[in-house]
């Protein structure tokens, strides 16, 4: 006798192999939107660094040797920034570093720097 259909072993393996595979695909689609919120997260730091670093080099009044910080927001979110204006041993040439981070956080999501010669 033939017999049709599934046996209940049959499906309740057919579910464990499904249930297992889909747990995989769940933590992976975790993994994957934990990232991407990362990735977002240090393209606009970038994006606040690089803008703090046009005005260092545009502004002449902001163009003073020592440190100075603020607080900037990017879609809704915020950021701390510290810009840091150092001598080099050329002389006229600084140093300007733009760090970006987290309010509260230490570690940098962001940084930009160049050199700039800026008259005596």
């Amino acid at each position: 006798m033939h017999e049709r259909g599934f046996s209940l072993i049959e499906t309740l393996v057919a579910l464990a192999v499904f249930s297992t595979a889909s747990i995989g695909l769940l933590a992976l689609n975790t993994q994957t939107v934990t990232h991407a919120r990362a990735l977002e997260e240090r393209f606009l730091a970038r994006t606040i660094a690089e803008n703090r670093l046009v005005d260092a080099i545009t502004n002449p009044e902001a163009r003073t040797i020592g440190t100075r910080g603020g607080e900037d927001e990017q879609m809704d979110r915020a950021f701390q920034w510290t810009e840091t204006i150092a001598a080099t041993d050329r002389n006229g040439l600084v140093q300007i570093t733009v760090d970006v981070t987290a309010p509260g956080q230490s570690q940098v999501l962001a940084r930009a720097s160049a050199l700039m010669q800026i008259s005596p």
